[in-house]
């Protein structure tokens, strides 16, 4: 036992040797000139700059903003995703209307977008907000949609012969299937 940890360790600290190596490679081209600095800055400036950032505190404004921008990109889209997703699982018409629209759209690489995005909505808040949506759209959607389908057709028909509503089965029973197969002795 210790001597697979002792051959890990040492294999550690030869990567972290090598970085270091090509880190010190690196500073001494730039210094001997080998390297042009202006598109290879040296890693003792980099290491200065991160600590000037870190120290006057520039970083936290952008930082909060970048951070409120995931957070409302990743809630809406969440939403509208479950929402789109309960609906298209529920009911095979909606389900067929918006398809062949997800087919479409779910494949298509991200970075894609991004020219289309650009030239229709700028390059600011919104498109960013658009891009992170995006990206959680089609994982939730599916997701949902394939979790509403997979509850059992038994429970929403014993709920339908007990009288309840279309929502009622939605709320009663789609939403809470997941949990009921969560719980142990379930």
């Amino acid at each position: 036992m210790a001597e697979r940890v002792r051959q890990r360790l040492s294999g550690r600290w030869l990567g972290v040797a090598v970085v270091v190596l090509l880190l010190a490679l690196v500073e001494l081209g730039v210094r001997a000139g080998a390297i042009n600095a202006a598109l290879v800055p040296p890693p003792t400036r980099v290491v200065q700059r991160i600590v000037e950032i870190l120290v006057s505190g520039d970083f936290i404004q952008p930082l909060a903003a970048t951070l409120y921008l995931l957070f409302i990109a990743y809630i809406g889209a969440s939403l509208l995703a479950i929402g789109l997703g309960l609906v298209m699982g529920r009911f095979p018409a909606i389900y067929n209307l918006f398809e062949p629209l997800v087919e479409l759209l779910r494949p298509l690489p991200k970075p894609a977008l991004l020219p289309p995005l650009i030239l229709f909505l700028g390059i600011g808040d919104l498109m960013k907000s658009v891009v992170v949506g995006l990206a959680v759209l089609f994982p939730v959607l599916i997701n949902t949609i394939q979790g509403v389908r997979g509850v059992d057709p038994v429970l929403i028909n014993t709920a339908r012969t007990f009288g309840y509503g279309r929502f009622a089965v939605l709320r009663k029973v789609i939403l809470q299937a997941g949990e009921d197969e969560r719980q142990p002795g379930a």
